[in-house]
């Protein structure tokens, strides 16, 4: 289900990166700032964090290829203050690969003809995507046209990260998931989310989330999920053991 999961993203719509087989091209890597603003009845609460992601792309002569993106950087942490600690993942409910792909899927598609191959449609949009600096204010759900591949294509798919909180934040069994559309039954009265936005940035990428959580380079070193657990067989549907610490940060223990 996350597998070595959160070290590879693969982007919307294509099959994973498959390093050292067949013909590999680079595309730009870029930087992007998504951020988090939750209302409050203390007023808004903002966090955000940088990610870069490096993409490539696959030919295997005769039997296809794919694209995958490579993700360094780490979740959001929103500071609710007496509501708590909020964190938005590196991935989402139904995709591992949400932060590889977020921005690909919302750039402009390039009007081609059948002279061009996957990979120039590929680099103009990734042009088209980098001209764009813009903030761009996520939608709930990702268009129909945009929905990634493998997912059920009858049911909406969320555009947004996977939004967690600590019942502990020292104890890491008990994180829990937050429904995006009511933080009131996670985080209290009055708290509601108010937007999701990422926009392209030459900032540096964000670290330091261990200082919050500091369990979390203990389970990378483990290459354990969050209930402990390093076993390749993930047995049960609860969140910590579905969830790795790689969904937080892929930069602990570099």
């Amino acid at each position: 289900m996350i597998s070595r999961r959160e070290a590879l993203a693969t982007l919307a719509g294509a099959a994973s990166l498959l390093a050292g087989c067949g013909v590999v091209r680079n595309f730009p890597t870029y930087r992007y700032r998504l951020t988090v603003e939750v209302e409050t009845p203390e007023g808004v609460k903002t966090g955000s964090s940088v990610i870069e992601v490096r993409t490539g792309a696959v030919h295997l002569g005769g039997i296809g290829g794919g694209a995958g993106a490579e993700v360094s950087g780490e979740a959001v942490t929103v500071d609710l203050g007496s509501h708590g600690l909020l964190f938005a993942l590196l991935r989402s409910e139904g995709n591992g690969s949400w932060a590889g792909g977020i921005m690909p899927t919302f750039a402009e598609r390039p009007k081609v003809d059948a002279n061009h191959s996957d990979d120039d449609t590929m680099a103009i949009m990734f042009q088209n995507m980098l001209a764009n600096k813009g903030l761009i204010v996520l939608p709930r759900y990702y268009p129909v046209t945009a929905r990634v591949s493998g997912m059920q294509s009858d049911k909406p798919q969320s555009a947004y990260p996977m939004l967690v909180r600590f019942g502990d934040i020292k104890d890491p069994k008990g994180v829990a998931l937050v429904d995006p559309d009511d933080l009131e039954k996670s985080l209290g009265p009055g708290v509601t989310l108010r937007r999701i936005t990422v926009q392209i940035t030459d900032d540096p990428v964000t670290t330091g989330i261990e200082k919050r959580l500091g369990w979390l380079r203990d389970l990378r070193a483990q290459n354990a999920r969050l209930n402990g657990s390093s076993s390749a067989a993930i047995s049960t549907n609860e969140l910590s053991d579905n969830l790795g610490s790689g969904s937080f940060s892929t930069e602990v223990g570099k």
